[in-house]
């Protein structure tokens, strides 16, 4: 026994095996380096893959806003250009309404010289009414002033024949 212990030793303590032994440790040793800074890039991999998943969430939410923002927009802009088209309808019914007085000016200032022609036209009428009236008054004026002197004379007539 005690010469198997004795070879064991020299196995053990054999240069050539003690330096596979080394060479195998320090390749454990690099293994296991090179496994610790493997998990630390895993690690910071990772870290950076959440990071950037939060920047995607956060661009993604930006862009949701911008969108909502756009929407928003163009709402207004459609409500600006149904009030911009309002506001044209009314222009041009008042223009038509407009127009549509003058129209009807025109066509009462015609009738109002019209009614004016007429009016000159009666006034004439009456003037020469009245000249007529007063011809005749003078005609009527002087015939009694005749019949009256027609029958002075004869009044005077039958004085002196009587």
């Amino acid at each position: 026994a005690k010469e198997e212990a004795n070879a064991v030793e020299r196995i053990i303590q054999n240069p050539e095996r003690l330096k596979k032994q080394k060479e195998i440790d320090e390749q454990l040793a690099g293994l296991a380096q090179k496994r610790e800074d493997l998990e630390a890039s895993e690690a910071a991999a990772r870290d950076g893959l959440r990071q950037a998943e939060e920047r995607v969430q956060e661009a993604v939410a930006a862009e949701k806003a911008v969108h909502v923002e756009l929407e928003a927009a163009d709402r207004e802009r459609d409500r600006a250009v149904e009030r911009q088209a309002e506001m044209e309808r009314r222009i041009v019914a008042k223009r038509r309404e407009k127009e549509e007085t003058e129209e009807n000016l025109v066509k009462h200032r015609e009738r109002l010289s019209g009614v004016e022609q007429e009016v000159k036209g009666m006034e004439r009428k009456e003037m020469m009414a009245r000249h007529e009236e007063n011809k005749v008054r003078a005609t009527i004026k002087v015939r009694e002033e005749a019949i009256s002197s027609f029958e002075k004379v004869t009044a005077t007539l039958k004085e002196e024949e009587a």
